[in-house]
Formats: C-alpha cells, sequence, structure tokens
C-alpha cells in the first residue's frame, strides 16, 4: 500500500459527498435533456413558422 508524502493527509469520501456528487451528475443530466429539448423544439418551430427565424 502507499503512504502519502509526509504532512499529507488521506482524504476519505464520506456518504454524504458521494450523495452529493450523484445529486450534482443527475441535475447536470437533467440540464443537458432539457437545453436538447428547447433546442429541437426551436428547430421545428423555425421549420414551421419561418417568421420566427432571427433576422
Amino acid at each position: 500500500m502507499l503512504r502519502p508524502p509526509s504532512g499529507l493527509h488521506v482524504v476519505r469520501l464520506d456518504e454524504a459527498v458521494t450523495a452529493l456528487r450523484n445529486l450534482i451528475e443527475h441535475r447536470e443530466d437533467l440540464v443537458r435533456t432539457r437545453t436538447r429539448a428547447i433546442n429541437r423544439l426551436h428547430a421545428l418551430l423555425t421549420k414551421l413558422v419561418p417568421a420566427c427565424r432571427a433576422a
């Protein structure tokens, strides 16, 4: 087993940190899904209503 250099502490992840990372990852997935849906909706609307296109 490797020993940390002197003066450094070994960091251990506890359950709270693991849960927080899982929540952050889930939120990032939700944001990506929302962005993808908005972009698809925008693309469809610009095809259906050409006046919606940016000038």
